[in-house]
């Protein structure tokens, strides 16, 4: 009996000349429908499942709230924190994090101005935050960095903090910008209705495309894994018996709803139909 099924023999990289964080990978020949299957799996679990570092709170000196303008600040706080997120942060710590901005003097503010150490990258440092406009004001900023996955609303975040004045963010960690995926047509002799896949994926710098593509490769090898040791296994699987008395009890009280429901019914459709030749009399 010949095998319908083929597994990939070919799987090539291709970067992106104009843009060192953007690849191609090309998986072939695939069976048919195993193109969409795999590549609708990788693209979600890019798009939701890879670690990020990002902002999760700031502290701005004199700002109570995120809609507060502190003197001399040409922006308000919410445009501010707007400025931080898209700054590309890269964290070495399993903690989070905090950095300090303190800049006096009319200028931008920027990403560089940022106090780094030790646990803490930052890929864009022309990124602007802020713009003082008065001499003598100080620009004065905590920023609390982490890592995660996926999105994290503000309010799981204060709690965590702990500062009055400190207001947290609500949070995308994922470094990936785009993933998206194509399917093609692939050949292997005589066998034409194969398919062949094309992932495509940018990230913003902090993790490179490839190796979010191989974290999430790794991510769905990790749950088949776990399911195929576990699927067989008899003490995991619990099969409880029906207890007969209360089973006929269930069915005798579905068929006495049912029925009071039919008697319900055919006296309002009698009902109707009386009215109808009372009317007709007319």
């Amino acid at each position: 009996m010949k095998n319908n099924i083929f597994f990939p023999e070919k799987f090539e990289i291709i970067p992106d000349e104009n843009n060192p964080y953007s690849v191609s990978m090309v998986i072939e020949p695939l069976s048919s429908g195993y193109g969409l299957t795999i590549g609708n799996a990788l693209r979600r679990i890019i798009l939701n499942s890879i670690e990020g570092t990002a902002p999760i709170a700031v502290k701005l000196k004199g700002a109570k709230h995120e809609f507060d303008v502190v003197e001399g600040i040409k922006e308000d706080l919410i445009e501010i924190i707007i400025n931080i997120k898209n700054v590309v942060f890269k964290s070495y710590s399993d903690s989070p994090v905090i950095l300090e901005i303190k800049k006096t003097g009319i200028g931008d503010v920027l990403a560089s101005d940022i106090k780094l150490n030790s646990d803490v990258d930052i890929l864009t440092p022309d990124t602007k935050i802020a713009t003082i406009t008065k001499e003598g004001i100080t620009f004065d900023m905590k920023i609390w960095i982490d890592k995660g996955v996926g999105f994290y609303p503000t309010e799981e975040r204060k709690e965590e903090i702990g500062d009055i004045d400190v207001i947290t963010v609500d949070t995308i960690f994922n470094p990936v910008l785009s993933a998206n995926f194509t399917v093609e047509n692939a050949r292997v002799g005589e066998d034409v209705d194969l398919d062949k896949v094309i992932l495509s994926v940018r990230t913003d710098g902090s993790i490179g495309p490839r190796e979010a593509i191989f974290n999430a490769i790794s991510i769905l090898k990790d749950h088949l894994t776990l399911i195929s040791d576990n699927i067989n296994k008899e003490d995991d699987i619990s099969i409880k018996p029906v207890d007969k008395k209360v089973s006929k009890k269930v069915v005798k009280k579905e068929v006495s709803s049912k029925a009071k429901t039919t008697k319900k019914t055919e006296k309002v459709e009698v009902k109707k139909v009386t009215t109808k030749k009372k009317t007709s009399k007319k």
